[in-house]
C-alpha cells in the first residue's frame, strides 16, 4: 500500500518518463542483480561441508526466494522459512544447509564491515563534511576497526556467547524451550567453529565472492546513472559512494 501511495504521489507519468531512457538497459540491470545473487549462492555452496552437496540451481532458487520474502516482510524470518521449505523439498533435510547459511552470513557481514570501512575512508578523504556527519563517519570508521578484529577473535577463541546468553536467561526462566535453544545454539557454535578449523583454505575465496556481490552493486548503480543522467557523466567513485550509503542503510 505504501508503494502504491508513493507511485501515485510521484506520478506514474513522471516515473515512466524517468525509466524510458533506460530502455533495454533494464535487462543489463537485471543481469547485474542476477550476478549479485549468483555470488552469494556460490559462497553459500562453498560453506557447505562434505558429504553434503547442493546443486547450484536449487541453491539459487532458494536464495532468490528467501531474499524476496525477506525483503517483502521487512527482513522477518519468512525468508529463512522459505529457504528451509525449498531445501526440504529437494533434499529431505535442511539443517546442514541452514548451518551453511549461518556461516555464509558471517562472511557476508564481514564483507559489509570492510566495505563500510573503505567507503567511510573514501568519504572522509574526498569530501568536506559538516561536523555532525564527519563525527558520525569517524565513529563508523572506529567501529569498523573494532568489529572486524573482534569477530575474528570470537571465532579464534571459540567464545560461546550465543549459548552463554541462553544459559544466563535459563537461570531466571526455567523452561523446556530455553533448554532446547541452548542445545541448538551450542550445536550451531560447534559447527561454525569447526568450519573455521577445517576449511581455512576456503576463506579467501568465500570472502572474494562476497566482495563480488558488492562490486556488482557498484556496477549496477553506475549503469543506472549512465542511463538516467543527462547532464553529469557518472563515475565509478560516485557509484561506489552511493552503494556504500546503501550498505550503511
Amino acid at each position: 500500500m505504501l508503494f502504491v501511495y508513493t507511485v501515485r504521489k510521484a506520478g506514474v507519468a513522471e516515473i515512466t518518463s524517468g525509466l524510458r531512457p533506460v530502455g533495454a538497459g533494464f535487462l543489463i540491470l537485471i543481469a547485474l542483480t542476477g550476478i549479485r545473487q549468483c555470488a552469494r549462492t556460490l559462497a553459500w555452496i562453498k560453506c557447505l561441508e562434505a558429504p553434503y552437496r547442493l546443486r547450484f540451481r536449487d541453491a539459487f532458487a532458494a536464495r532468490v526466494m528467501g531474499d524476496a520474502l525477506g525483503t517483502s516482510y521487512s527482513r522477518q524470518p519468512g525468508g529463512e522459512r522459505a529457504v528451509e521449505s525449498r531445501l526440504r523439498e529437494r533434499s529431505g533435510a535442511a539443517d546442514d544447509w541452514l548451518v551453511a547459511i549461518a556461516i555464509e552470513n558471517i562472511f557476508y557481514s564481514l564483507s559489509v564491515v570492510l566495505f563500510i570501512f573503505s567507503g567511510t575512508t573514501a568519504l572522509l578523504l574526498t569530501f568536506t563534511l559538516p561536523k555532525p556527519l564527519r563525527y558520525a563517519a569517524i565513529a563508523t570508521l572506529l567501529a569498523s576497526l573494532v568489529i572486524a578484529p573482534l569477530a575474528f577473535l570470537v571465532i579464534r577463541q571459540r567464545w560461546k556467547f550465543l549459548s552463554g546468553s541462553f544459559i544466563l536467561w535459563a537461570v531466571r526462566v526455567k523452561r523446556n524451550w530455553v533448554e532446547n535453544s541452548i542445545a541448538r545454539a551450542k550445536t550451531l557454535e560447534d559447527r561454525v567453529y569447526g568450519f573455521y578449523d577445517r576449511n581455512r583454505a576456503h576463506f579467501l575465496s568465500i570472502l572474494a565472492l562476497e566482495f563480488c556481490f558488492h562490486l556488482a552493486g557498484v556496477a549496477e548503480v553506475y549503469t543506472t546513472l549512465s542511463f538516467v543522467s543527462d547532464t553529469i557523466a557518472p563515475t565509478l567513485f560516485t557509484a561506489f559512494i552511493l552503494e556504500f550509503c546503501q550498505s550503511c542503510h
